[in-house]
């Protein structure tokens, strides 16, 4: 899923466990006005696709897949974006109709999604991703943004993330929970922006 004009400065977006592929109508119209393109690479099992065949792992395919496709699309390093799941954002109009337009990749009635969501859960849940993280360091610069409201992720578990990995920077954002890209998908845009190569 291609957003915006593809010849533009790209930003990959991965569209996380529930396929949250849309951002609000009017933040799209903007990256696309700016000539920005939101490059939404739809996963293995999502949006009819085949899932990961065999005991395959499921976020390597997709790094692999994502690596691809910026490759083919000659785009050189790019801004990626990720978000969490569960949120109060469905309460505004225009982010309910973002994350309601996104279900079509992921209840697409082929019954690929619910072995995929399994997986993915269960992946999530019992995989270390320290050595990968840490991997990152001096590499690339990381930025995670937390909503203050997210259930999943409250003050104790931030601050010893901060704690464990004092080089990224980190921020919590006040008045929201999850799926920051419909609460402030302007300060999302405006971070990926920075680290755009032209």
């Amino acid at each position: 899923l291609t957003l915006g004009d593809p010849s533009g400065r790209v930003i990959l977006w991965t569209h996380g466990i529930y396929g949250h592929c849309r951002w609000p109508a009017a933040l799209e119209a903007r990256a696309a006005a700016e000539g920005l393109c939101l490059l939404v690479p739809i996963r293995a099992g999502f949006g009819g696709s085949d899932p990961v065949a065999g005991a395959g792992d499921p976020a390597v395919l997709a790094a692999s897949d994502m690596a691809a496709l910026i490759d083919w699309m000659q785009a050189g390093p790019v801004p990626v974006m990720a978000t969490g799941a569960d949120s109060a954002s469905l309460a505004r109009p225009e982010a309910r109709a973002a994350l309601l337009g996104s279900a079509e990749i992921a209840l697409d009635g082929s019954g690929h999604f619910l072995p995929v969501l399994a997986a993915e859960l269960t992946a999530q849940a019992r995989n270390d991703w320290t050595g990968l993280l840490l991997g990152l360091r001096d590499a690339l610069p990381v930025i995670l943004l937390h909503g203050v409201d997210s259930l999943r992720h409250p003050a104790g578990l931030r601050a010893a993330g901060r704690a464990a990995f004092p080089w990224i920077a980190q921020h919590d954002i006040r008045g929201a929970g999850e799926l920051l890209h419909v609460q402030i998908g302007d300060q999302l845009l405006e971070i990926a922006r920075q680290h755009i190569l032209d």
